[in-house]
């Protein structure tokens, strides 16, 4: 039996590549700008709009459903009425968003579940819509990552096409 050098292992393949390294860092930058501007911005009307539903939990609301107002009530009664409070449903909202990237990423890439994960990551906060939304309390973000969770897989040939 003979025993293969770490660098050769690493050559052929046997040791995983830090290919993802890269993106992990650039998605650590955009979630810092993120996280800056989540508690530098002033809320905007929608999330004014929102957080008066929150003091104010009813069966329904105008032109919503009342599932945001109800959590909006449910954090903020427990953290108080602050910009914290405000904004931590929308960080929830991010962590769910990201455990669906990588349920697909396992599915799409099953021998490097890793760099796929990072790379749909770094696609997905460096949009600029997602980067200048994301920030802000509304119900989208509910709505997208709910709705792709429960379809339970990626569109196979959208994503390969990244």
């Amino acid at each position: 039996m003979t025993s293969i050098a770490p660098s050769e292992a690493r050559q052929a393949g046997g040791l995983r590549s830090r290919t993802w390294l890269p993106f992990a860092l650039m998605a650590g930058f955009f979630i810092a700008i993120k996280l800056v501007m989540s508690f530098i911005m002033n809320p905007i009307g929608d999330e004014a709009y929102y957080w008066l539903w929150g003091q104010h939990p009813a069966l329904s609301y105008f032109d919503h459903p009342p599932l945001h107002a109800w959590l909006l009530w449910l954090v903020d009664f427990i953290f108080g009425w602050n910009l914290f409070s405000l904004r931590l449903l929308t960080w929830i909202t991010f962590l769910g968003t990201l455990a669906v990237f990588w349920n697909w990423s396992k599915r799409l890439s099953p021998q490097s579940p890793a760099d796929c994960f990072w790379r749909m990551v770094c696609i997905y906060l460096a949009s600029p819509l997602t980067l200048l939304e994301h920030p802000q309390s509304t119900n989208q973000p509910r709505r997208y990552s709910v709705h792709d969770g429960a379809r339970g897989r990626p569109d196979r040939q959208r994503l390969q096409r990244l």
